[in-house]
């Protein structure tokens, strides 16, 4: 394999033409993977906002009601009803976690590749 790769170098015919398809092909990997991560994160990043406004709404609601019994059903309620206002109630894993001072809410979403799912669906295609 080094010996190709030498030879590769030292003979100039045709040489342009390989080493430009081999940079060509991983640049267009490495934009994949940027789209694919930025996708990622920005997901992520909006599941965060969304899972700290219903935490913060819910924590309201549990510091302000006495009656434990109420208490419960009022922030389950409160954090419904932000989770459906940003269109994320298919999110939330299990119900909000409520103790006497603390309050979890924890989402988790599918998140489809958008990049890397059109080459995986080439490769299969090519493979039948």
């Amino acid at each position: 394999m080094l010996k190709w790769l030498k030879s590769l170098f030292q003979k100039q015919d045709g040489n342009v033409l390989v080493i430009t398809s081999f940079a060509f092909t991983g640049l267009i990997a490495l934009a994949g993977l940027v789209i694919d991560g930025g996708h990622l994160y920005m997901t992520k990043t909006e599941l965060q906002k969304v899972a700290n406004a219903a935490a913060l709404s819910g924590a309201q609601v549990l510091v302000r009601e006495e009656d434990s019994g109420n208490r419960v059903a009022k922030v389950t309620t409160v954090v419904q009803d932000i989770l459906q206002k940003h269109d994320e109630v298919s999110s939330l894993a299990g119900s909000p976690k409520i103790s006497n001072t603390q309050l979890t809410v924890k989402l988790e979403k599918k998140c489809r590749f958008i990049f890397f799912q059109f080459i995986w669906y080439r490769f299969r295609k090519s493979k039948r």
